[in-house]
């Protein structure tokens, strides 16, 4: 089942956010990346900013190799990228966990995603990705498309949720404990490091959908 998550970034956690470097007050919203072979491209729209000092601070990154404006209304322009994605593992990391980015708005500090995976499990190992990376999403919801307001599930996926059924009903958060990880892995015919595993990420979906749900900022 496919999950939505709404995420928080600052603008210099990722080589995307460093790239379109934008002053206070000025904003951009991504529209779509194009994967090209080793390369993507980007398209977004500006809005209030100084288009020559920004062109040029764009154009000035090493791993920029094209900004082309497309059209320009007003106060707002819209321009296409043309950049090496392997040195921004945010972006990259959606492709390569199949996500597909619905929605990315920038300002100078920070900003905010709307991405879409095809499982919980494929959230997780982006999530991992960048916290191996040093960098630790702000989640600010998390859902599924048939279930907006993320409460039937609360993104967890079917073995997260029997993990942390058994260990409530075996004891395993009683203190003390009255069961093991071992013994909670031989009931569901699985390592203790998968049960482990299975509760980190079921707690923390849970923690998420609950008592982060809606908070700003994550």
């Amino acid at each position: 089942m496919t999950v939505v998550v709404e995420f928080g970034l600052g603008s210099d956690e990722f080589e995307l956010g460093r790239i379109l470097e934008l002053e206070a007050g000025e904003e951009l919203e991504l529209e779509a990346v194009v994967p090209t072979g080793e390369r993507a491209i980007p398209s977004f729209w500006t809005e209030s900013v100084d288009a020559e000092a920004f062109e040029r601070r764009v154009r000035d990154h090493e791993s920029v190799e094209a900004l082309t404006a497309v059209q320009t209304l007003e106060d707002r322009c819209l321009y296409t990228l043309e950049w090496d994605r392997r040195t921004d593992r945010a972006i990259d990391g959606i492709r390569a966990e199949g996500g597909q980015l619905l929605q990315a708005t920038g300002r100078n500090e920070s900003w905010a995603f709307q991405v879409r995976f095809p499982t919980h499990d494929a959230l997780s190992a982006y999530r991992s990705r960048l916290r191996d990376a040093g960098v630790e999403l702000s989640v600010r919801r998390v859902y599924t498309p048939d279930d907006p307001d993320g409460t039937a599930g609360y993104g967890l996926t079917d073995s997260q949720r029997e993990a942390l059924t058994l260990a409530v009903e075996r004891g395993y958060y009683d203190v003390p404990r009255s069961c093991s990880t071992a013994e909670l892995g031989n009931a569901l015919g699985v390592s203790d490091q998968a049960v482990t595993e299975r509760l980190r990420r079921g707690t923390d979906a849970l923690v998420v959908n609950t008592l982060l749900a809606g908070a700003e900022g994550g």
